[in-house]
């Protein structure tokens, strides 16, 4: 046995308590006496490890100079009238005052363990939550008020007897985030510490609008002690210096009231009180397992910390411990713009390897396909297989069939075993993955049941497809059972029991925390009243390094530790801490041997927020450099460097982030990344490589939101507005040329022909340029495209054969330019442009020529472009075989356009082929109401283009079923288009309409003639040979009395212009022969 009167036991015995007296000044705030203990220890013990830690703990929480960020409860008080009586007493006496007001404040203070900062003559600043916080800092703050304003109207009688005149009290409380510098080791200084920040002048400007004898608190500090005092509003205030106006309330006395706190999630204790909910589930599970009437699908929603993942959890258990199988996905709020993020790492798991031939006999032994399903999943988890090549489709129409093929997936799980799937924090979830969730809630698969659940219900366009469980707070009795299993048996007394309870407000995570609170600290001290108090206390306990819990909450929500220890630089010191945060419950494995999580996310927010700005920002930017080191996303990336305050950076990573999202199709996640792009863009000064960056992220993003939301959408005209001045800053880069030919591109289709000629009168100067020269047969085909829209065919077909013939003069392999931006092919679209103005003139033979290349072309390109084009190819040839007057042909043409559209997954090809087909169902005949369907989605897409020509065929339509009028309200309509848009390649044949229509409803004669003379003569004007005859026929037709004596002269010289088999020509020969 050892001697307990050795001297090495006396000395052991020692430095316990010195061990002991250090732990316990770092634990109140004194680091510096910690320090200096410690070192004592050292001195005689140089090895002890326990002195190690405690000086290891003191110097990563001393301050720096950037000190530490805190929420405190700041008291400013003053003296009313003592100016005035300063006038009238003896210095000696005014002293005495002072130090009688001076004591009462500092009693009444230390009495709720708050400090003194600050005395300058009769103000005295006070705060509370630094250096030891209090989870109910607030309610002490003004508690010490009215103790305070108490204490001196106590002392008045004797104030009046010293002094002949009494002084009133005025104290102004308000609660604020502040940075506290250290400034012990300077010795100018003779305040312990410094607080900056609003809150100190706001709370001695709110204790100004005090009346004598009153305690006043700002808006944010009465949310925190609502339930607290009896209180009532002075109204908002404009305080001198504070920018926003302020509500301020006058407390008049405390009251006691359970505290009604924000949740957040908490796994421990048991479940209680959602008996009838588990058993809603277990029921479901059972019939789902048993196969009895198919899948099943929950969502559970319910506010943070109210039970969400225990309840899960329970579930979870019976279901694996009756012989079913789970697949967890959770979501994160760092992966809530990358597509699918939650799902692939679900699918990483499930697989259990790594490269294709993994992935390949995963689903072997599902007896799932994989040349089914290894083209859609592989890309999700970045896995080359070569043997499986990525079908030829829309990055949208992709997207959607890789959604399909993971409920492939999910429905074999089920096939080969019940499967529960649950998809977590769906409030944090990427666009697709909702998607994905609502695609199984409509259509679960046999043998699944799945359990969603999400805080915000309203974020959840599916609710209808999926069955609701609504989880509320508990009730008394739950809330003390609950109590009763935090607890263990360790001993609490009844009055903290029903404290808790009341506190809590049943909230699960409340009860659970409040009562390890009180088993933690061991002492009778307030419970807390607000969670972010209460985590900033747990985060303060004696163990955590509080610097590395800032390392790791600035990672996110999970961190991995090896990457803390990078940018801490201590393996060991983060290990070490690992396992404290562990045992302190601070954080939990995630999955993953090097993977942690906060147990909730607003612990990681307490955590994130004790950093003061510059130094979050240096921990962001040595993020940033780890994870690019690492590889990580680069959306995770730039979030980072986002944060680190380096906008330029972080801008061209949220570009790459988002070209990946738009690749897939995940067209909502790459606006999205490309919007903050360009919001960060605004901060980097100008400059041609910034201007070049903004260029392409507007551009990129003006495409996702077209896609997702249509041409009309605000921001895509506002993008490519932009874009045209920022082009005009670019005038000389290379960049600019397929930037200006893509806004071209919108306003033509948007219907905006003054800004699109613009834009070619641009490319035009630049392509004189010698050093642009090689790019004039683009040009040429933008210029055409836009003369034919105009009607301006002459100029059209100039440039259109110019821009073929420069085309076929290049190598094969050089035909089409790497900077021509549109997904369709210049070459075959060019050619089918000429094929529209040949058919307009009237040689058809020509039109077919250029029609045939056309397509010949389109077939030969390949994927992505070959059946973009081929779909724009036989558009157009539909159009040709409309203005023909065949609409059979047309019809044909355009259900080939709807296939193409379908097989390749173009949405937008299946719309403009539907305009031609106009039918109800696949062959049937044409019906007004499907076509005005089609053409009001065209429209709501943004697009006007062509928009007049479908409106002139519904006119047809609508006057083969007998209803005149409508269709000259249409023809009408259609004018208005023309007028709006400056499209006149259709102005001639809606006048024809129109004269017709008016003339069988028995419209003005003189009217009528106008009309055709005005078509008469603009399809002179455009060279628009066909339509030209069209008009003389019709002059021709009209009752003698009201035809112009030149009316055969004009169609003699109509039809001799027109070579073409087409009817007109035998029409017109009929009547000038005098047959007709």
């Amino acid at each position: 046995m050892t001697d307990p009167t050795s001297a090495e036991t006396r000395l052991g015995r020692l430095l316990d308590r010195l061990l002991k007296a250090a732990e316990d000044s770092m634990h109140s705030g004194d680091l510096e006496q910690a320090r200096a203990t410690a070192e004592e220890v050292r001195a005689v013990d140089p090895d002890n490890r326990r002195a190690e830690r405690i000086l290891r703990l003191v110097a990563s929480r001393q301050l720096a100079p950037a000190g530490e960020r805190a929420l405190m409860t700041l008291l400013f008080s003053d003296l009313v009238g003592s100016t005035m009586l300063s006038e009238r007493v003896q210095p000696e006496e005014l002293r005495d005052l002072f130090a009688l007001y001076r004591a009462a404040a500092h009693e009444a203070v230390e009495r709720y363990s708050g400090s003194v900062m600050h005395y300058a003559g009769d103000g005295i600043l006070a705060g509370f939550g630094y250096p030891k916080p209090h989870e109910d800092d607030a309610r002490r703050a003004v508690l010490a008020g009215l103790d305070l304003v108490t204490a001196m109207a106590d002392a008045r009688s004797d104030l009046e007897r010293r002094f002949g005149s009494a002084v009133a009290v005025r104290v102004g409380i308000h609660t604020g985030r502040v940075v506290i510098t250290d400034l012990r080791r300077n010795g100018s200084v003779r305040e312990r510490d410094s607080i900056v920040g609003l809150a100190p002048n706001l709370a001695a400007r709110i204790q100004s609008e005090a009346e004598p004898d009153t305690v006043v608190i700002s808006d944010v500090t009465h949310q925190l002690v609502d339930t607290d005092f009896v209180m009532h509003s002075l109204g908002v205030r404009d305080l001198k210096g504070i920018s926003r106006p302020v509500e301020v309330y006058v407390v008049q006395r405390p009251r006691y009231a359970g505290a009604r706190f924000e949740a957040e999630r908490y796994r421990k204790g048991g479940l209680v009180g959602r008996e009838t909910q588990k058993q809603r589930l277990l029921d479901a599970w059972e019939k789902v397992r048993d196969e009895q009437g198919g899948g099943r699908a929950f969502l559970l929603v319910g506010e943070a910390g109210i039970g969400k993942t225990r309840l899960v959890a329970e579930v979870l258990d019976r279901v694996e411990a009756g012989g079913g199988t789970a697949l967890g996905a959770g979501s994160l709020p760092y992966y809530s713009n990358v597509s699918l993020w939650p799902i692939t790492r679900a699918l990483e798991r499930a697989i259990d390897g790594e490269g294709d031939e993994a992935l390949v006999a995963y689903f072997e032994r599902l007896e799932l396909d994989p040349g089914r399903l290894v083209p859609f999943l592989a890309p999700l988890l970045g896995v080359d297989a070569s043997e499986y090549p990525t079908p030829e489709l829309e990055p949208s129409a992709f997207l959607d069939e890789t959604l399909n093929r993971i409920v492939e997936w999910l429905s074999a799980l089920g096939e080969s075993k019940p499967h529960l799937v649950i998809l977590e924090d769906l409030h944090w979830a990427d666009p697709s993955t909702v998607t994905l969730a609502g695609r199984l809630a409509a259509n679960c698969p046999s043998s699944v049941m799945m359990i969603a659940t999400t805080r915000d219900p309203t974020t959840i366009p599916w609710l209808d497809d999926v069955e609701v469980v609504n989880l509320g707070r508990l009730d008394a009795e739950a809330s003390r059972r609950l109590v009763e299993n935090v607890a263990g048996g360790r001993e609490l007394s009844e009055d903290l029991r029903q404290s808790i309870v009341e506190r809590a407000a049943g909230v699960p995570l409340f009860v659970e925390e409040l009562t390890r609170s009180c088993l933690d600290a061991d002492r009778s001290d307030p419970i807390p009243l607000r969670l972010q108090e209460l985590f900033t206390w747990r985060l303060k306990a004696p163990d955590v390094d509080l610097g590395i819990v800032q390392v790791a909450a600035t990672v996110g929500p999970g961190f991995s530790a090896s990457v803390v220890a990078e940018v801490v630089g201590d393996d060991g010191r983060v290990a070490d801490q690992i396992q404290v945060l562990l045992d302190e419950g601070i954080v939990e494995p995630a999955v993953g041997p090097d993977s942690y999580r906060f147990r909730h996310a607003l612990m990681r927010d307490a955590a994130y927020e004790t950093q003061v700005l510059d130094l979050r920002i240096r921990t962001h930017a040595r993020l940033a450099e780890v994870l690019t080191a690492r590889g990580a996303e680069p959306a995770v990336i730039a979030e980072h460097f986002d944060r680190a305050g380096d906008p330029a950076q972080a801008a061209s990573l949220y570009l790459v982030a988002g070209q990946s999202e738009q690749a897939r199709g995940a067209h909502t996640e790459a606006a999205r990344l490309f919007t903050r792009a360009i919001e960060l863009l605004e901060q980097v000064p100008e400059a041609e490589e910034r201007d070049l960056q903004e260029l392409m992220a507007r551009m990129m993003r003006g495409l996702s939101v077209s896609s997702t939301q249509g041409y009309a959408a605000p921001e895509v005209q506002a993008d490519h507005r932009r874009a045209e001045v920022l082009a005009s800053r670019l005038d000389a880069r290379l960049e600019v040329l397929p930037s200006l030919i893509a806004i071209w591109a919108y306003w033509l289709t948007s219907g905006d022909l003054s800004t699109a000629r613009g834009l070619v009168e641009r490319l035009e100067n630049l392509v004189s340029r010698p050093e642009f020269a090689w790019f004039e047969p683009e040009v040429d085909s933008c210029a055409g495209w836009l003369d034919l829209y105009r009607g301006e065919l002459g100029s059209a077909r100039e440039h259109l054969e110019r821009a073929v013939t420069g085309f076929n003069a290049r190598p094969f392999d050089q035909i089409v330019s790497p900077f021509w931006p549109l997904p369709n092919d210049p070459v075959a679209v060019s050619e089918i442009a000429l094929a529209c103005v040949s058919a307009i003139q009237g040689d058809l033979e020509e039109a077919d020529r250029w029609q045939v290349g056309a397509i010949r072309r389109s077939e030969e390109v390949g994927f992505p472009r070959g059946p973009f084009s081929l779909a724009f190819v036989k558009t157009y040839a539909a159009w040709i075989q409309r203005f023909l007057g065949d609409h059979d042909k047309a019809r044909l043409l355009g259900a080939e356009v709807v296939g193409i559209g379908q097989s390749y997954g173009y949405a937008y090809w299946m719309l403009l082929g539907s305009s031609y087909v106009a039918a109800g169902r696949p062959g049937g005949a044409p019906e007004r109401g499907f076509l005005e369907e089609t053409i009001a989605n065209i429209r709501l897409l943004g697009q006007e283009a062509f928009v007049a020509s479908n409106l002139s065929y519904l006119a047809i339509l609508s006057h083969e079923d007998g209803l005149v009028e409508e269709a000259l309200s249409l023809v009408e309509e259609a004018l208005d288009v023309v007028a709006k848009t400056g499209e006149c390649l259709h102005l001639p044949e809606l006048l024809r309409h129109r004269a017709r229509y008016s003339l069988e409803l028995g419209g003005a004669p003189t009217e009528i003639v106008a009309d055709l003379r005005e078509a008469l003569d603009e399809s002179r004007r455009q060279g628009a040979k066909v339509a030209h005859l069209r008009a003389a026929l019709a002059i021709a037709r009209l009752p003698e009395e009201h035809r112009p004596k030149e009316w055969r002269e004009w169609l003699a010289s109509a039809r001799d212009a027109v070579t073409g088999a087409i009817g007109e020509v035998r029409e017109a020969d009929e009547v000038l022969a005098g047959e007709r």
